[in-house]
């Protein structure tokens, strides 16, 4: 089941500029933030809390959301997916780790997909870049993905494999 925005706001901190090719939702306030971008050699970096319950969830379909968090150089995910849930068939050069905190997912990985792989929860599984892979949801499951570097795709919207496009 995909988690609704719901519980207290983000702690305040102070004025940050969105990450680069952040996308801006049409109130204007960015969908996501990263660390502070040093401007000056002597401007001391500063670190960003996030609260997932905060963050807002990106419906990519009827059966798959998700929440982002990204930073200068990796990106973490919440993603929720609904027993039966297909993430079609796809490569990136960024290397990602996938845990499953509740649920199941089926994998099957390389050219031919010969390799399958059943990640259930507490389990991790890493795939290295290039490497085609897809997933299936054997039951609803909430799972985290974190990649190096940031997918510059699910940035900039540019994922249609995962919005029922090609």
């Amino acid at each position: 089941m995909v988690a609704q925005n719901e519980g207290p706001p983000e702690e305040e901190l102070p004025e940050m500029e969105p990450s680069p090719g952040a996308r801006i939702d049409p109130g204007g306030a960015p969908l996501l933030w990263s660390h502070l971008h040093r401007t000056g050699a002597d401007m001391e970096r500063k670190a960003t809390l996030h609260r997932w319950e905060s963050m807002p969830t990106e419906q990519l379909n009827e059966l798959i959301g998700r929440r982002m968090i990204c930073g200068d150089r990796m990106m973490v995910a919440h993603i929720y997916l609904k027993k039966g849930a297909v993430v079609p068939r796809h490569q990136h050069e960024n290397e990602q780790i996938t845990y499953v905190l509740d649920g199941a997912l089926r994998f099957r990985l390389g050219e031919d997909g010969a390799q399958q792989v059943d990640v259930r929860s507490g389990e991790v599984l890493t795939i290295p870049p290039n490497l085609p892979h897809t997933a299936e949801a054997l039951e609803d499951t909430l799972d985290v993905d974190i990649f190096d570097p940031p997918r510059q795709d699910w940035l900039t919207g540019n994922d249609a494999y995962l919005r029922g496009g090609s």
